[in-house]
């Protein structure tokens, strides 16, 4: 009965010390359908996390551990973090690549340091336009002229986040059985490419590009203002309802005091 009694007591006790030290965070936006993120200060050092806060907001969005807004963040350990707010619905601009300047309403970032359940609000004001890090572009030669189609190897930081990445072509794409693409760097992060494929229907067509024919331990690198042209030759005429896609293998490094520097320019200041 003894043992009993002082067990209960024990359980008392961490109980009343587990309350004391877990809060519950409310994150709100004035925009809705926001993905937010509670980043701590331990969890940006953690070694998988190569570039802090950044690959920890990559991973949370990889695996969609974020919540929407309004969001409920139970049991949150005392301590500091980043909040993350970002809106999926903004769009990035390049005025280098001829895309005009929007405000796009993009991130909120705001440090504090948790002591008590509280609600954090931020208004429309508070974001900035997502002009952020992205990855290589992929362009596609149209008779004329290579026009950007989409990123490719997105969100994938750090050598050991490596893998296959599909971004889908119209099958207008293919002139007198040729595929013409160039993959460039626009951003301060280097890109290690490992292998570019072209997939039609079931068939894979290897570019006459040596360099990015095969995933093996080889890289090819570009850094920002690099770009490479690979062509893929077909073996037959396309019927215009196959299916087309690139894969690309590798991934991104961004530059570290660029990082740096973006981190402070979407950080909620007030």
């Amino acid at each position: 009965m003894k043992k009993l009694w002082l067990l209960s007591i024990f359980c008392l006790v961490l109980v009343s010390g587990w309350a004391q030290t877990a809060k519950k965070i409310v994150v709100k936006s004035a925009i809705k359908g926001c993905w937010a993120a509670i980043i701590s200060e331990e969890d940006a050092k953690k070694p998988e996390n190569e570039f802090g806060w950044w690959s920890a907001w990559q991973r949370i969005k990889a695996e969609k551990k974020y919540k929407t807004t309004p969001a409920t963040f139970k049991n949150v350990p005392k301590g500091k973090y980043v909040i993350v707010i970002y809106n999926p619905a903004s769009k990035s601009f390049d005025p280098n690549a001829g895309i005009p300047e929007q405000a796009s309403d993009g991130v909120v970032l705001q440090e504090v340091n948790i002591e008590e359940s509280k609600t954090f609000s931020v208004e429309q004001a508070d974001f900035k336009e997502w002009n952020c890090l992205s990855c290589p572009w992929l362009y596609v030669w149209n008779g004329q002229e290579f026009v950007r189609q989409a990123e490719i190897i997105q969100d994938i930081v750090g050598k050991k986040s490596e893998q296959n990445t599909y971004t889908s072509l119209s099958p207008q794409c293919v002139l007198n059985q040729r595929v013409r693409i160039r993959i460039q760097e626009e951003k301060d992060e280097i890109s290690f490419l490992n292998q570019v494929v072209l997939q039609v229907n079931d068939c894979l067509y290897y570019p006459t590009q040596a360099t990015l024919q095969y995933a093996d331990s080889e890289y090819f690198t570009l850094k920002k203002g690099e770009a490479i042209e690979l062509d893929f030759w077909l073996d037959a005429p396309l019927n215009q309802s196959a299916k087309l896609q690139i894969i690309a293998r590798g991934y991104y490094e961004p530059d570290k005091k660029f990082l740096s520097e973006i981190y402070h320019k979407y950080l909620k200041t007030k």
